[in-house]
This record gives structure tokens, C-alpha cells and sequence, in this order.
């Protein structure tokens, strides 16, 4: 077991079985449901907890600003249920947060070199297989039932993995410039998946920053400052009408019914184009209305009702019903917790920003993919989508400290 030495001492069984435990989520989070997931995080903690090497979570608090934040904001939204009220809903959707607070337990593991390469390899290997699993399914290879197409079975939100893919690919490529051919092969794949096999607007919107702000790193580095805007302007328009056209992804619900230009309508039509602009435009008039308090966790279908009530009464309600979330971790935090609660959710993204010791693309690409994926996702609502987010997260908040990182740029 020397290859788990980290710090000087051996760490004890309870530690090395959290620490596989944990790979082997990370491996098979993609391919599992809920419960089993569930089971298999339960034991990574409780394991941990009654190993020896829990003291250094103290250390992981102290000196890493993000698992910080993240402890500081699930506390107070907890606290948020003494002015809101507690109840057994206030309870099930706080521990829905649970990853800001778990995000320490997980640097604690990963701390730990050999757990630390073990759990990113197998994380990999877990997209690589979500991948092909999509070609195969979107052939009828894979899971056939009742002669209809069928998708992933319990695949938790393809687009946000593949994302995560391609950064990793895009990092191979470009920066460390190491397996290119097998991360060109995986890259190609994956564009061809997020465009024809399984379309999605927020997905493909990530995808086409992503290769935009690498491609544009790979230029300055090559010393065509101007050549590096051109290209990035280039990519960005010529996919995105690859990707709007060829794979006839819908821009907006009801695109049909904008035949004026955007800023002569008013909000109802607004709103009325498109789901999430509903939501969202609802969602600020809710917060307008309690910017201190909020509405309390999970509490936010009844006065989105109660808004569309008074909407109705002078005829200016929206036709999409009132939603259980909207769709935005920004605002739905904001909603639930007050402003303060939204201020903390978006310092907590951007200290992602201030990792030491990480090549800077790395971290603004993960950066790039959180934001997106919570400015049109409540992704820390979500099971699957927050997971992945607090082990990405957890995974560079790990080497963040350690020069010697496994994946820093090696200066020749």
C-alpha cells in the first residue's frame, strides 16, 4: 500500500475502502440508478468518518476557499428554515444540497495521490462508456425493448458528461498535448453525439464555448493574437449554424410567434415564447417581491402560482404552468433563500476561478461548464447533474494545493 502513502503515514482500511468506494461511484455513477448510488456515497462517508484521517478535514476548511464557501452556503440555507419555517419538505430539499457540504469529505479523499489518479481514471472511463452506450442505443444495439429507440437506461443528464469529456479531451489536446489521437477520436465523437444523436440547446451551447475559448487559447499561445479573434468568431458561427440547422434544435418554443423584433414586445409575449423565459422573468418579479427572506426551500410552486394568479386577473399570464423548479440555480436560490443566498451560490462558482496550481484553461473550462449548466439547470437540485459537478469540482479543488499535480501543465 505505499503507492496510498500521501503525508508520510499509511492511511488506515477504513480510509483505503472509502477511497475505492469512491471510484468505483465515480466509475458507475453513469450507468446506475439513484439508489445504488445513494448506498455507494453512504458508505464512502460513513467509512471516511470513522477512519483516522478524518482530522484533516479541518485542514481542507481552513485553506481552500471554495469548500469553504460551499460549507458557509449549505449552512445558510439551512439556517433559511428559521425564517421560513421548518418542515419535513424544508428537510428532504436541504439535503438535496448536500454537495456543498460533502465537497470537503471528497478533497479529504482525493488528497491522496493514488486514490486521487484511481478516481479521475475511473470517472473517465465511466464517460467513455456513456458514450459509446449512446451510439449503441441510438442504433437499437443496446437495450431493445418493444422495437422502439430507446435511450441510456438511467443515464443522468448525457449532455453535462460529454461536456465534461471534451474538456478533458480539448486539455489533452491543446495544453498538455498528450494522446491526441485517442482524445481527437473521443473529441469528434462527442461533437457528433451533442449534434445529431442526442441534441440539446444547453449542451450544444457549452460545446461550442468550450471549443471556442480552447481554440482561442491555442492561438494566443501560438502568437496570433488577431488570428485568435477571428477564429473564435468563426467557430462559434459556423457551429452554431452546424448545429441549429443540421440537427433542427429549437431555439425557443414558440419561435413561430416572433414576428415583431424582440425589443418592441412586450413582456407577456415575452414570456410567452419560450418556457424558460417564463420561468425566469416570473422568477425576478418573485424575487422582487421577497429579496431578504425568500420562499423557503422547495417552496417556490405555490407563490409562482399565486404570481400567475395575479397575472391572470388583468390578462397578462404566460401558458406554461408554474413549474416545481426554475430551471436556474441562480434565481432558485435566490428564490428560495433570499438575494444573500444567490450572492453566496455565484461567490462559490467564481472561487473555482482562484485555485492555485491548476493550468488556468482547466479551471475556467470547468468554471464555464458549472455556470452554464446552472444558469439553465437547477443543477444542485438535481441528483445526477450536482453529483458530477461536486466530484469535478472536488477533483480539482484536490490538486489545488500540490505543485506536483497530476493534472498541472509539467513546465519542460
Amino acid at each position: 500500500m505505499s503507492a496510498l502513502n500521501l503525508t508520510g503515514s499509511n492511511p488506515d482500511k477504513a480510509f483505503i475502502v472509502s477511497g475505492f468506494l469512491l471510484c468505483a461511484l465515480a466509475f458507475l455513477f453513469p450507468l446506475t440508478r439513484a439508489g445504488l448510488q445513494n448506498a455507494i456515497l453512504f458508505f464512502v462517508l460513513l467509512t471516511f468518518l470513522i477512519s483516522k484521517e478524518r482530522g484533516r478535514l479541518l485542514s481542507i476548511y481552513k485553506t481552500n476557499i471554495t469548500a469553504k464557501i460551499g460549507a458557509l452556503l449549505f449552512s445558510y440555507l439551512a439556517l433559511s428554515a428559521l425564517w421560513n419555517g421548518i418542515s419535513e419538505d424544508t428537510f428532504k430539499f436541504l439535503l438535496k444540497y448536500r454537495e456543498f457540504i460533502l465537497i470537503g469529505i471528497l478533497v479529504a479523499l482525493l488528497k491522496n495521490e493514488f486514490i486521487f489518479k484511481l478516481t479521475y481514471r475511473a470517472f473517465l472511463l465511466g464517460l467513455i462508456l456513456t458514450l459509446v452506450a449512446s451510439y449503441l442505443i441510438y442504433f437499437d444495439l443496446w437495450f431493445w425493448r418493444n422495437g422502439v429507440w430507446n435511450s441510456l437506461h438511467a443515464r443522468i443528464f448525457h449532455g453535462l458528461q460529454m461536456n465534461i469529456l471534451l474538456l478533458v479531451c480539448l486539455y489533452q489536446i491543446l495544453i498538455k498535448r498528450k494522446h491526441s489521437a485517442f482524445s481527437v477520436t473521443i473529441l469528434v465523437a462527442i461533437v457528433i453525439n451533442l449534434i445529431f444523436v442526442e441534441p440539446g440547446r444547453n449542451s450544444q451551447l457549452t460545446m461550442l464555448i468550450l471549443l471556442a475559448f480552447f481554440g482561442v487559447i491555442y492561438l494566443f499561445q501560438s502568437g496570433g493574437r488577431k488570428a485568435a479573434i477571428i477564429f473564435g468568431i468563426l467557430i462559434a458561427f459556423i457551429s452554431l449554424s452546424m448545429a441549429f440547422k443540421e440537427a433542427d434544435v429549437r431555439l425557443l418554443d414558440n419561435q413561430s410567434k416572433m414576428h415583431d423584433a424582440l425589443y418592441t414586445m412586450d413582456e407577456k409575449k415575452i414570456r410567452n415564447l419560450d418556457i424558460r423565459a417564463a420561468w425566469y422573468i416570473n422568477s425576478l418579479h418573485l424575487i422582487f417581491e421577497s429579496p431578504i427572506s425568500g420562499y423557503g426551500l422547495g417552496n417556490t410552486k405555490t407563490p409562482y402560482k399565486q404570481l400567475k394568479k395575479k397575472q391572470g386577473y388583468y390578462k397578462q399570464q404566460d401558458v406554461y404552468p408554474a413549474p416545481d423548479h426554475v430551471h436556474n440555480q441562480f434565481l432558485q436560490t435566490s428564490l428560495e433563500a433570499g438575494i444573500m443566498g444567490g450572492i453566496l451560490f455565484t461567490i462559490f462558482l467564481i472561487s473555482i476561478l482562484f485555485l492555485k496550481h491548476i493550468s488556468p484553461s482547466l479551471k475556467i473550462g470547468v468554471f464555464i461548464i458549472t455556470a452554464l449548466s446552472n444558469l439553465f439547470n437547477s443543477s444542485f437540485l438535481d441528483h445526477g447533474d450536482g453529483w458530477i459537478l461536486m466530484l469535478v469540482i472536488s477533483l480539482l479543488i484536490a490538486k489545488s494545493g500540490s505543485r506536483n499535480s497530476f493534472l498541472q501543465l509539467k513546465k519542460s
